[in-house]
Formats: C-alpha cells, structure tokens, sequence
C-alpha cells in the first residue's frame, strides 16, 4: 500500500520527521530492526490513558530492541520515492550492510562531498545468504529471506534506474558452508555473482564488488569458512567481471593478523562492524573513482 503523494521540497541535509498514527489497535505482522542512527531515528509510541507513553518496556515485540542499545524497531513506514534528478546506488547484501554502519557514514559523504544527488539504497537483510533460502529449521519467521540469487532482480530492479550496484555479499554462505567441500561452495558462489554481475551488466549498471571482512574472532569461525572466504575474495581481486573493486578486508583487517577485525572496528562479536568501523570503511571509498563510474563531472 502506497499513500498518496505530498508536495514537499527538501535540500541536502535537512531532516525530515515523519509521524504515523494508527487510529485502533493494530496487530504487526513484520517489521524491520535497524541499529545505525547517523541517518535516522525511529520513537514508537502508544496512547495510555491520555498521554504518548514509550512501549518498549511493555510489548514483548520490542524487548530486543530494549535489550540491544544499538538496535530500534522501524514498522508502518517501508520506504519514501522521492522525483528528482538523483542518481540510485543499490548497496545488495547481508546484515554487514542492513546494520546501516558504514552506508550512514557513506550517506554522509555523499553530501558532504557534494554527491548529493546519489541516493543510497539499504538493501541488505541480515542472515542473508547468495545461494540458500532462510532456514526454516532454525528460523521460523524467515527473517533472512529469500536467497540472493533469488532477490536480486527484485530487490535490486523493481523501484525505478540503476545508476550502480554495490556487491558486498557472501559471508553467510561462507559461515555455513557445512559439510560441502570449499572448492564446491567457492564454484557456486562464483557463478551465484557472476549472474547478478551480468543482469546488471545487461542493464548497463556497473557493479562495484566488495571484499568480504574478517571473522576469525567470531563464534562462527572455521577454517573452511576462512578458505571460502580467501578463495571469493582472491576471485573478486582477480577474475570477476567487475567496474571497480572495494577491498574493505584490507581496509578493516587487524595489521597483525588478517584474519581478525582490527578491534576498533567490529561491535564485540568479531564479525560485525560498529559505527567507528563504519566510517572507516566508508572513509576508504575513492570518490573520484564513483564519480567516474556514475559519470558525474
């Protein structure tokens, strides 16, 4: 469902307040949990006995949110189309992109760099894999989604021009790699990007790829994991058919040992990154080398 449209005009930079109001009790049936706040802020509120009053301390549907400081509970707003000459970078990819960390941080360079007319597009799901479906085994609600290779088009295609796709993907997939040997799951995988590569390339979107972080101080740590990691990262340097390469592995690995999150990076889990490891990554962006992509003078 779509609301209708409302003339507003807004410069770079400026904040926007939204407010929904529901007129009677209405049971949630999904929503999303976000944990960055650099570029936005999510307050639920409930009508008791004539005051707002805040409901995370009330509703079991938020006691993650209450209790995770850095997370907050987004539901009844799905999205904002906005007209406009912009251009649209999608960011595709797993929780190290839903999180928000370093595409809030990048968002902010856009403006102040004076990219203000690329739009950023969120879409990661956290606990995504490329080539599985959620596993309804472990997960009853789904939440990881439907497989990247599954998702793409949609996700990626369905809302209007592509100027560039951003491909940070995979490390689930490596996480779970199970009993499968690595050069089998390093073959699907590949073949999984190249796919997504070529639509894009079909719709003349360059693709940016994006190296796969660090985890070896994390509870999901393997060797085979590690080595799926190496071999997709060794074939986004080196074989795949990309515009550009991000190489935030090296940008956020520990000097001292490659295989870990260097400490001021990560948000106490050893595989994914915090807000101080966000801004670094997108510190590490060559802007010159985005506005060649995106044919910005």
């Amino acid at each position: 469902m779509a609301s209708d449209p409302i003339l507003l005009s807004a410069a770079p930079g400026e904040v926007l307040e939204i407010t929904t109001y529901l007129a009677k009790p209405v049971q949630l049936t999904s929503f999303l949990v976000s944990y960055a706040r650099l570029q936005q802020e999510v307050l639920n509120y409930r009508w008791v006995e004539n005051f707002w009053t805040h409901p995370l301390d009330n509703y079991q549907l938020f006691q993650n949110a209450l209790w995770n400081p850095r997370m907050y509970v987004i539901y009844g707003i799905s999205g904002l189309q906005l007209q406009g000459n912009s251009q649209t970078l999608i960011a595709f990819g797993d929780s190290l992109t839903q999180q928000g960390f370093w595409t809030d941080h990048f968002k902010q360079r856009l403006v102040t760099e004076g990219f203000s007319q690329v739009a950023l597009v969120n879409r990661g799901i956290g606990g995504n894999r490329v080539l599985l479906d959620t596993d309804a085994t472990a997960d009853d609600f789904s939440r990881h989604g439907r497989a990247g290779v599954k998702r793409f088009l949609s996700d990626v295609f369905a809302d209007g021009p592509v100027s560039g796709l951003i491909l940070f993907h995979g490390i689930n997939d490596c996480l779970t790699i199970g009993e499968r040997p690595v050069a089998e799951g390093l073959a699907e995988l590949t073949a999984a990007f190249r796919f997504m590569i070529e639509e894009a390339h079909l719709r003349q979107v360059p693709v940016i790829g994006v190296t796969l972080l660090p985890f070896n101080q994390s509870a999901f740590y393997s060797e085979k994991a590690e080595s799926l990691r190496q071999g997709l990262n060794h074939w986004l340097r080196n074989k795949a058919p990309i515009e550009a390469l991000w190489d935030f592995d090296q940008v956020a690995g520990d000097p001292q040992d490659s295989q870990k999150l260097y400490q001021l990076f990560y948000s106490g889990d050893g595989l994914h990154i915090s807000s101080v490891g966000g801004n670094h990554l997108a510190a590490a962006v060559d802007f010159q080398q985005l506005a060649t992509l995106l044919g910005i003078d």
